[in-house]
């Protein structure tokens, strides 16, 4: 699914930086570089910044969520 453009005509952000995704997760640095080695967090490097692409943060919300209707804490 893309994002499509606000009211204000302003395509939304494809790409986050790692402070961003982590804002938008509400997890700190050392909690998303976990993530991203475990697998979890999926990111690619451009222009020698370290990038989150707008799908896995909401891939990474939705296992949490399916794993938390499971009955389990975390994602493993």
């Amino acid at each position: 699914m893309i994002p499509r453009r606000s009211s204000g005509n302003v395509l939304p952000k494809l790409l986050y930086r790692v402070n961003e995704a982590c804002a938008a997760l509400g997890i700190g640095r050392s909690t998303f570089y976990a993530e991203h080695r475990a697998g979890r967090l999926p990111t690619l490097k451009i222009a020698g910044r370290t990038l989150v692409h707008w799908e896995d943060l909401h891939a990474y919300v939705s296992a949490h969520r399916v794993c938390q209707q499971q009955g389990s804490e975390r994602v493993h």
